[in-house]
């Protein structure tokens, strides 16, 4: 478990995240949209976020991976290029998916994911 009184990489306390029991939460965990008017946080911030939702693709869990795509949705508006090629490697690299998860991919690339 991470000290809360540490500095560490953002990446790091996400992942920290990762490790506690599973809960039945009925919204967004991280609720961030890719939206940040501050330069630090486009710089920082949004990049670990990115990160955090493509490497969550391709966990074994489709529920993560659809969570990631619903993120990604979110931040398309402001990074769009980004979130193309974060989804199609996802897509070419991953073999066989439910069509769901391609149906949600595309969605999430437009940002029209429900």
């Amino acid at each position: 478990m991470l000290d809360l009184q540490e500095k560490v990489p953002f990446t790091d306390w996400i992942e920290s995240i990762f490790k506690l029991p599973l809960l039945d939460y009925p919204g967004d965990i991280f609720p961030s949209w890719g939206n940040s008017s501050n330069e630090y946080m486009r710089n920082h911030h949004d990049k670990e976020m990115l990160l955090v939702m493509k490497r969550t693709l391709y966990s074994s869990s489709l529920t993560c991976i659809e969570s990631a795509l619903h993120g990604l949705n979110h931040w398309v508006g402001n990074y769009r290029e980004r979130i193309h090629q974060i989804i199609d490697k996802f897509l070419s690299n991953r073999g066989e998916l439910p069509p769901e998860i391609h149906e949600q991919a595309e969605w999430a690339k437009k940002g029209t994911m429900p």
